[in-house]
């Protein structure tokens, strides 16, 4: 949670303005990448993210020792996959006529509505993250740990 707050409060505010009022897709794009990849590199550069540093969590792999780039890539990798799904469909809205002329975050709901919604990557992307949490949820606090501490997906 401390994770997608932070991502959420640096990342929302520029996403916004980007969208209302500067209308880059290269300024989409940095924005996006920066948010896909803090976790991947932060688990890699520093062993966890600020909210698993403030749990005491460390990612490491299954000897316990510091995950390698692969190792991590590949924890990711499903995370990465829709990000870079959603950025590519979101990046094209950018281009269809009428864009342009979106000044708000109610035009922008209603024109995302009617041109190419992706729907069903938001609902994919909400299932991995709802299934992900009840595995974790199911688990006592050690296994819960030590899952963290040694699984590759």
């Amino acid at each position: 949670m401390i994770d997608g707050l932070i991502i959420f409060l640096i990342i929302s505010p520029l996403t916004y303005f980007n969208i209302i009022t500067w209308k880059s897709p290269e300024i989409y794009i940095i924005i996006s990448v920066l948010a896909t990849i803090y976790k991947p590199f932060c688990k890699y550069y520093y062993g966890a993210t600020i909210g698993k540093m403030a749990a005491k969590i460390k990612v490491v792999n299954l000897q316990h020792e510091k995950a390698n780039f692969t190792e991590i890539i590949i924890r990711n990798s499903i995370t990465l996959i829709f990000a870079v799904i959603l950025i590519v469909f979101s990046v094209s809205l950018f281009s269809i006529p009428g864009f342009e002329d979106v000044s708000s975050f109610m035009e922008y709901s209603v024109f995302v509505a009617k041109h190419k919604n992706p729907n069903w990557i938001n609902i994919l992307i909400c299932l991995y993250h709802l299934i992900d949490v009840i595995f974790c949820g199911q688990m006592k606090k050690r296994e819960r740990y030590m899952t963290e501490l040694g699984r590759l997906t």
